[in-house]
């Protein structure tokens, strides 16, 4: 590990260079899965600052704009899901972590009877979150499409057309609660309330900073009452180093005195296990692929002292 100047850690590089790839935290492991021209997944151990492979998606499926979520989740296995992409898949991997020396695993990407959406949804840079609690999965996709799926059976339960413009490109799309969601896009911001009772929604328009203004295709998280979004693209080829912040509670933005290392946009950030550090890996800067993975500390992005 190493600091930069801009308040993050560089860690390991990353196996292979990444974009557009899909993460999900499994106890003390961060599983890499697929990304823009690349087909191989890979577990990252918090601890050990060690990559490890789990597998290839299928050579017949290629892997741009997809989702993965974890649908089920135990100490000993969790269950994935990935779909959706410019060549819309629908698979799912029963895990095992590939650190256990005790046993020999074998996790593959299968293939499923039912897909999540049809032959014309457009499922690039599809977003997606899941509740398991309630056992739903809720997804957004181009052009301005919502939908409520069941985790058990991926039967549709709801569907709405969002209140705002065509999506275009990486969105931002995080649960707050087990009702409420946020989105981003471009000049659109919406607080999004599913009630299952009536399979109804409700949304408020949140505002955008100017300087986020036609911008995606940031990474981001939710942490102590912040969306967080990383980097980005602008209109005009402008790729962003940038940091910001938007407060739910107060409904206002602000700009993190950090910074990326590097303007670069479609990385993709997850919080860790104790909830202190955001990870944010891979991304494009407008001339490569990198091979970054970064780490900062939660408490110092917000401004929590």
């Amino acid at each position: 590990m190493s600091a930069t100047n801009s308040g993050f850690e560089k860690l390991a590089n990353l196996p292979t260079t990444l974009s557009s790839t899909q993460c999900v935290l499994f106890e003390k492991e961060l599983l890499i899965c697929g990304g823009f021209l690349t087909q191989e997944c890979y577990s990252y151990h918090l601890k050990k600052d060690r990559y490890k492979k789990i597998c290839d998606y299928p050579e017949t499926i290629e892997i741009n704009g997809h989702a993965v979520v974890q649908v089920k989740k135990s100490k000993m296995e969790t269950t994935l899901l990935s779909f959706g992409g410019s060549h819309n898949h629908t698979l799912v991997m029963k895990y095992q972590s590939v650190w256990n020396k005790s046993k020999k695993v074998e996790n593959q990407w299968i293939a499923l009877t039912i897909d999540i959406g049809i032959p014309e949804d457009d499922m690039q840079h599809v977003r997606a979150s899941v509740d398991r609690k309630r056992s739903l999965l809720f997804i957004v996709h181009p052009p301005n499409h919502m939908k409520v799926l069941s985790t058990n059976s991926l039967q549709l339960k709801a569907k709405t057309m969002l209140p705002i413009d065509n999506i275009v490109g990486g969105s931002c799309f995080v649960s707050l609660s087990a009702h409420a969601m946020f989105f981003f896009n471009r000049n659109s911001g919406l607080r999004i309330t599913y009630h299952q009772t009536h399979s109804s929604f409700e949304y408020k328009k949140l505002p955008i900073c100017d300087d986020l203004h036609y911008a995606l295709d940031y990474s981001f998280v939710f942490s102590k009452g912040y969306v967080v979004l990383f980097g980005g693209y602008r209109r005009g080829d402008t790729y962003s180093n940038s940091i910001f912040l938007y407060s739910v509670h107060t409904n206002e933005w602000k700009r993190s005195p950090f910074i990326l290392p590097t303007p670069v946009h479609n990385t993709f950030a997850i919080i860790n296990d104790n909830k202190t550090h955001i990870h944010v890996m891979g991304g494009y800067d407008g001339t490569n692929f990198t091979e970054q993975h970064l780490r900062i500390d939660v408490a110092s992005v917000i401004g929590i002292v």
